[in-house]
Parts: structure tokens; C-alpha cells; sequence
């Protein structure tokens, strides 16, 4: 990390799960967050949980920063940045998002860049980003100093991305975390199903990251699919039938994936 650099006074736009993190992670490296804004400043206030932490509208003006974080969903990054930028000075914006290009922003400005934690983020809950990978891209020199020097203070992992590889990764990251959760939920169902709590998939599901931490997932896979197991396969596909056909053919997709992989 390049301690030479002048630490920079910080707007972020947005109070959600990543705001909620990312503030947390700042202060602790001494930044200064001048302000956050948000469409409601009362209701944003009271999910970041830090009375002492300024919220304000996205309406105020005069503000003065060195760079605006613009931490809201893809669809509102380029109207946040127009709408801030206005009648206020601010110097940089980078944007967080994985799968957006970082040229979205050159219609408000040329200094501008990414930083984007590889990392799922819940408002109330709080993730540290010291080993989260924390991806950085620029469109200028400025930028690339600023944000680097941000990412590489944050983040062990710190790297530097171009936009193409940092949305693949994001896709992935659906895979590895969305998808996941969605077959979580799945699963809940059929605890209920068999009259048991959902938390009863716990154990087995801390398991299967453990086991992601020593072995590739080629090696960790287990299952009826993994050993061809066709009676067992045409139980569950049964029962899916009987209880729960809406999730059927994912069963037999997933199924046959794995059953052709290996």
C-alpha cells in the first residue's frame, strides 16, 4: 500500500448491505466518510446503525468530496452519478458493481473507476473485507492511485481487474452464492416436508465448504449422480413428482450435469 498517498474525503451513495460493510471497514482504517446519501435519509440512518454517521438527500448541494463510492444497484448507478455530481464538487466516482463495464460512467465524468468486493453483503451484517477479494479497475492515472491505494488499505487481496474479467467472475459468483442459496431454500422445504426444522441441513452444509477449502469441487463432489445411482435418482424424481414438481427438472438437470461430468 502506497502510504504516500492523501487519504480522500469520501461521499457514498446507497445504505444498503454493502454500505452497511463498507463504512464499517473504512472508519476502521481511519477514511473519512463525509456523508452518505440516500432517498430517505431517516430510514437510511437507522439500518447503518452508526448514530454518528452523517445522512443526508441525494437534493443537498455544495458538498465537496475526492471521491463518490456509488454503492446502489446497476440499474441506478448512471442517474445516482448524474444526480450527485450535480451542483456539487466531487473529484472521482467509481462505481461497485461486478458485472457493470466501467465505461457507464464516462457520460458524467473521465476520472472515474471500480471497486468491487467479490463478496455477498446483507443489510445488519456485518462482513469484513480484509480477505474479501477486492477488485479495482481505472480509467486514469488519478483514479488508478486513488483506488488502489483504497483497495489495497481494505482488502488483503487487492487486485487489479479489467471490466470483462470482473463480470465473468460475477457470473460465476451467482453460481457460487445465489444459486446456492436458492437450493438452501429448496432443501428448507423439505425439512418442513419431513416434519424437521430447515437448520437440520446445517451440518452438511458447512461440510461442503469445509471440504471446499482442502479438496477442488471436482474431487469434493459426492451424490447419487456422482455414482450413477439410477434407482436412487428415480426415488427422488418421484417423490420431487409427488411433493414438489415445480423443482423437478432442476433435479434432473442437475442430475444429469453431474452425472455427465464425471
Amino acid at each position: 500500500m502506497d502510504d504516500s498517498v492523501k487519504k480522500p474525503v469520501i461521499l457514498i451513495a446507497g445504505a444498503g448491505g454493502l454500505t452497511y460493510s463498507l463504512i464499517r471497514a473504512l472508519r476502521k482504517k481511519d477514511f473519512e466518510v463525509e456523508a452518505v446519501l440516500s432517498r430517505d435519509p431517516e430510514k437510511a440512518a437507522q439500518k447503518l446503525e452508526l448514530p454518528d454517521q452523517k445522512v443526508i438527500s441525494y437534493a443537498e448541494k455544495n458538498l465537496k468530496a475526492d471521491l463518490l463510492i456509488l454503492a446502489v444497484p446497476d440499474t441506478r448507478i448512471v442517474e445516482t452519478a448524474h444526480k450527485v455530481c450535480e451542483g456539487n464538487q466531487v473529484t472521482c466516482l467509481l462505481h461497485c458493481s461486478g458485472s457493470a463495464n466501467l465505461s457507464i460512467l464516462r457520460s458524467v465524468k473521465s476520472d472515474i473507476g471500480v471497486l468491487y468486493p467479490l463478496q455477498t453483503f446483507t443489510p445488519g451484517r456485518e462482513v469484513s473485507l480484509e480477505n474479501v477479494p477486492l477488485f479495482w479497475e481505472a480509467a486514469t492515472e488519478e483514479v488508478e492511485k486513488q483506488v488502489k491505494h483504497l483497495a489495497q488499505a481494505l482488502s488483503k487481496k487487492a487486485l487489479s481487474l479489467d471490466s470483462e474479467n470482473r463480470a465473468i467472475l460475477h457470473t460465476g459468483a451467482v453460481f457460487a452464492n445465489n444459486f446456492n442459496n436458492f437450493l438452501a431454500f429448496i432443501a428448507y422445504r423439505f425439512a418442513e416436508k419431513a416434519g424437521q426444522q430447515g437448520e437440520i441441513y446445517q451440518p452438511i452444509l458447512e461440510e461442503t465448504l469445509a471440504k471446499l477449502r482442502i479438496l477442488p469441487p471436482e474431487k469434493a463432489q459426492t451424490g447419487p449422480a456422482r455414482r450413477h445411482d439410477e434407482a436412487t435418482l428415480e426415488k427422488h424424481l418421484h417423490l420431487l413428482q409427488t411433493h414438489f414438481p415445480e423443482w423437478a427438472d432442476l433435479y434432473s438437470i442437475f442430475s444429469k450435469r453431474i452425472a455427465d461430468q464425471y
